[in-house]
C-alpha cells in the first residue's frame, strides 16, 4: 500500500535530531546547529517538522525572548527534493501561528542577503527588512552578510496577558 504524500506538521521528537541536522547542513546556507544545539530545541518543544509521505522534509526552530514578546525564527530549511512544494511556507505559517498563540508581538528571522528567493517569500508573508548583518563564523561558514527582518504578529489580549504573567513568574523566580 502506497504512504500518503500528505504534508504534515508535528513536534520534532529526539529521534529526528540526525537527519534535522543532516537538512540542517546540506540546506541551510551552512548554517551549523548541530545534534547538541537541536536535541536541546527539540526537548523544549522548539522544533517543528515537516514531513511528507512519512520522510521528513523540512523543518524549523523557533526561540522565544518574551521580555520582548518576540519570538525569533531561528532556523527554517526544506529539502531541496521538496522545494517549490509548499513546504516551507506552511512551516513559516505554522511558525507564526505558534508565536501568535503563546501571545508573542513580533517574529524576527536573519537570510543570507544571497539569498533573494526566500527574502522575497518572507517580504510576500508580511516581514519588512530591519537591517543587514555580517554574522560571526560559528552561524555562515562563509561569514556572508545577512538581512534580519521582522514581521509584527496580532495576538489576542488574553494571550499577550498570560505571556506577560509567565515573564513576571520568571523574573520572580530569578530573584
Amino acid at each position: 500500500m502506497e504512504q500518503s504524500r500528505a504534508l504534515v506538521l508535528r513536534p520534532g521528537l529526539v529521534g529526528d535530531t540526525d537527519a534535522i541536522a543532516e537538512i540542517d547542513m546540506a540546506e541551510l546556507r551552512a548554517e551549523k546547529l548541530g545534534p547538541g544545539k537541536l536535541a536541546g530545541f527539540i526537548r523544549n518543544e522548539n522544533v517543528i517538522v515537516a514531513e511528507v509521505g512519512g520522510e521528513i522534509a523540512g523543518f524549523c526552530v523557533l526561540l522565544y525572548r518574551p521580555e520582548r514578546l518576540m519570538a525569533v525564527l531561528e532556523a527554517i530549511a526544506v529539502l531541496v527534493n521538496f522545494a517549490r512544494q509548499g513546504v516551507g511556507r506552511t512551516l513559516l505559517e505554522a511558525a507564526e501561528r505558534e508565536a501568535t498563540n503563546r501571545g508573542y508581538r513580533s517574529l524576527q528571522l536573519h537570510v543570507r542577503a544571497d539569498n533573494k528567493r526566500a527574502i522575497d517569500i518572507y517580504r510576500r508573508s508580511g516581514f519588512r527588512r530591519l537591517w543587514r548583518i555580517r554574522r560571526k563564523p560559528e552561524i555562515y561558514l562563509d561569514e556572508i552578510v545577512a538581512i534580519r527582518m521582522r514581521k509584527r504578529l496580532r495576538p489576542s489580549d488574553k494571550q499577550l496577558t498570560d505571556t506577560l504573567s509567565a515573564f513576571m513568574r520568571l523574573l520572580r523566580l530569578r530573584s
